[in-house]
């Protein structure tokens, strides 16, 4: 999802949809995660709080100076904001990718047949 922080707040665009209902309705929560190749550097940031469908001319304008512009086809066309009621992070030492593959077949997968 793209999004942008505007004067602490989070915007970003959706559809008419599940994502755009359930957003409207409920508290959300928005992840972001990173991680710098060059110094093995990780980080998590979690965003929560409230969305508003942005309905004002001039904020829908601003809104729409911020380039949100899709990576997906379909019509984006309802700019939310997320007024944040909490927002925590954490920045960590990335472990090894393969520390954590385990084979398809351990005895844990026996649970599952």
């Amino acid at each position: 999802m793209n999004y942008v922080v505007d004067h602490g707040s989070i915007v970003f665009r959706t559809g008419t949809g599940t994502k755009f209902w359930n957003t409207m309705r409920h508290p959300c929560a928005l992840e972001i995660d990173g991680f710098d190749a060059g110094t093995g550097k990780a980080w998590s940031v979690v965003a929560r709080g409230q969305a508003h469908f942005i309905v004002d001319l001039r904020e829908k304008a601003a809104a729409d100076a911020l380039h949100l512009d899709p990576w997906q086809p379909g019509s984006k066309s309802h700019y939310l904001r997320l007024t944040l009621d909490a927002l925590t992070g954490r920045r960590f030492k990335a472990t090894r990718p393969d520390i954590w593959n385990t084979p398809l077949w351990d005895a844990r997968s026996e649970l599952f047949h």
